[in-house]
């Protein structure tokens, strides 16, 4: 019998994470992805919505969708390292 090899997740316990797309479908995929993984995910579907975020609790890390519907996600990046320089900040095109 051969078995399968064991595939290595990362374990993002104690990680809090921004996740930013106007696309619902996509938000709700990427939170039960990185909850799975042990992150604790918070997800918003506008610029506005972020700011109010990434002021109030500065996450770990940021994912923001690059053309939302109220501007782009690299509009987040000034306030985003501003409120936390050792932070991760990607954005990705849908």
């Amino acid at each position: 019998m051969v078995e399968a090899p064991q595939e290595k997740f990362p374990d993002l316990s104690g990680l809090t994470l921004l996740v930013v797309d106007d696309e619902p479908g996509i938000v709700r995929s990427l939170e039960r992805v990185f909850t799975g993984l042990g992150a604790e995910v918070t997800g918003v579907g506008s610029i506005r919505e972020a700011r109010l975020q990434v002021a109030d609790r500065s996450p770990d890390a940021l994912l923001a969708d690059l053309q939302l519907k109220d501007g782009t996600g690299l509009e987040l990046l000034p306030e985003y390292l501003q409120r936390n320089p050792a932070g991760a900040f990607y954005t990705h095109r849908t």
